[in-house]
C-alpha cells in the first residue's frame, strides 16, 4: 500500500475479478469537530454504529443498556444467534435485536443483571455501567 500515492498494488497467482469500494460515513448531527466524530466515523465504517437514522447519530441522547450491549457485541464481532436465551428474570423485555447480543455478553461473564436478576434493557445506562462494560471487555481481551 502507497498511502502518499493512494493507491494499493496486489500480486495475484489467478485470474479473477475484484473490486475496490470506498465507504465513508457521516452523521449530519455530528459536527467534524464534535469530540467524537473520527470514532463514531470509524465504528460507523466497520458498522458497530449505525445511528438513529440514516444520518442521524443523535450524540447527545442516553443509551439503553440493550443498545449499550449491542454496541459492544458488534465491537467485539460477535455473531447473532437467535436461539439463545439470556436468562434474566426480565428476558421477554428484551428488545428482539438486542437477545443475542445480551446472552452472548453474558455467557462470556461482560454482563451482569443487576437486582433479582434483572437486565433492565430499557432503563439508560450510567456512566458507572459503561466504564464496567469496558472494563470486563479490556479484561476478557488480555
Amino acid at each position: 500500500m502507497n498511502s502518499s500515492a493512494i493507491t494499493v498494488t496486489v500480486t495475484l497467482q489467478h485470474l479473477s475479478k475484484y473490486g475496490v469500494l470506498e465507504f465513508n460515513k457521516r452523521f449530519s448531527d455530528v459536527p467534524v469537530t464534535h469530540w467524537a466524530a473520527r470514532a463514531l466515523q470509524v465504528l460507523a465504517v466497520k458498522h458497530v454504529v449505525y445511528g438513529v437514522s440514516v444520518d442521524l447519530f443523535a450524540p447527545n441522547a442516553p443509551i439503553t443498556r440493550a443498545e449499550m450491549t449491542v454496541l459492544i457485541a458488534r465491537a467485539l464481532g460477535l455473531k447473532d444467534d437467535a436461539n439463545v436465551n439470556a436468562e434474566f428474570a426480565d428476558s421477554k423485555d428484551i428488545p428482539v435485536w438486542a437477545k443475542s447480543s445480551v446472552a452472548a455478553l453474558k455467557q462470556m461473564g461482560i454482563i451482569q443483571g443487576r437486582e433479582q436478576n434483572r437486565f433492565y434493557p430499557q432503563a439508560n445506562a450510567t456512566r458507572a455501567e459503561a466504564a464496567k462494560l469496558i472494563l470486563e471487555v479490556i479484561n476478557q481481551l488480555k
